[in-house]
């Protein structure tokens, strides 16, 4: 009896010690700034190695990680290795320089790391997915000539930076950056920049000058701006409001037709090729024919409404 149970426990052991050896660990280290980009980029990442397993014969586990700036970021990266990760997916907190040295102390060691959403050029990091930037210009330019509909409205920019003399014009600052030089000129020659924490609450804290406004767009430079999911009130001369970015709560704007479009990154993409391009560098020993792939973003409008929904409960699953 007790040579039967020895010789089902090695048995046993030795299963385990195979199984083991079938199986590649690989680290996520997100943003805890943004939860919804984390389910996305985690989910693109779990269905590209789901279905490189069959290819490979191998097993792929992502743990999942995250950290409130990139020298946290760095120690959680550390970690991962020590604690028997191959390689890593990370989207940065900030471009610091700890990080990037971690990044290519862990090169030496063929610990292979993708940035996603960020990138550190002066690291060594194995390859970087992101959005492009002149694809996001030429889209947000478009949606602007869509909707302003040859009209010259008012433009209200929001946007959320810490209180200072200047905060208007570092969030003006940012749009044009994100719109490119000399987008809203060409449609208006009124420009405002609002610093606000919710719309909703500014919406109600100015509700007489809004009514006030005649032919106005609005510009949300970031999506948790209309996070609270507090529904706009309808105006007949707001001709547009455009999201740059997109959380899945943003779903019932569209619906309602209270957001006129969604532009924004592709984190499902992300994770997806940053996933495939790690996996063929551990199991084929491939450099990546990309090292900086950008992507082009998504728009969402109210006729999209459906399928975004869709992609989100798929992204986010």
């Amino acid at each position: 009896m007790k040579k039967t149970i020895f010789f089902a426990a090695t048995f046993a052991c030795l299963a385990c010690l195979a199984s083991a050896k079938g199986l590649v660990k690989i680290a996520y280290i997100g943003s805890m700034q943004n939860p919804a980009a984390n389910a996305a980029i985690r989910n693109g990442a779990l269905d590209a190695f789901a279905q490189l397993e069959i290819r490979y014969g191998k097993k792929f586990e992502v743990e999942f990680l995250s950290a409130p700036d990139a020298e946290k970021q760095a120690k959680l990266l550390g970690k991962a290795y020590i604690d028997g990760a191959k390689g890593a997916i990370v989207m940065p907190e900030s471009a610091a320089e700890p990080l990037a040295k971690k990044i290519s102390s862990l090169k030496k060691n063929s610990f292979p790391t993708a940035l996603v959403g960020t990138d550190i050029p002066s690291s060594d990091r194995f390859c970087f997915i992101g959005t492009d930037a002149e694809k996001m210009r030429a889209a947000l330019d478009e949606q602007l000539s869509i909707l302003s509909r040859g009209k010259k409205p008012a433009l209200y920019i929001y946007g959320s930076v810490p209180p200072s003399a200047d905060a208007d014009k570092k969030i003006l600052a940012r749009a044009r950056e994100l719109f490119g030089k000399g987008a809203f000129e060409k449609i208006s020659s009124e420009i405002f920049a609002e610093n606000i924490s919710l719309y909703s609450v500014y919406a109600d804290t100015n509700a007489a000058l809004i009514m006030r406004r005649d032919d106005f767009g609005e510009i949300f430079i970031s999506p948790e701006l209309l996070a609270d999911t507090a529904p706009i009130r309808p105006d007949i001369d707001r001709t547009f409001a455009i999201c740059v970015g997109a959380l899945p709560q943003l779903a019932g704007y569209l619906e309602r037709r209270q957001i006129s479009a969604c532009v924004y990154h592709d984190y499902y993409g992300w994770g997806y090729f940053a996933a495939r391009t790690i996996a063929e560098k551990l199991m084929d020993g491939f450099e990546p024919s990309l090292p900086a792939r950008l992507l082009a973003p998504l728009v969402a409008t109210p006729q999209d409404a459906d399928s975004f929904k869709a992609d989100w409960r798929k992204w986010i699953k």
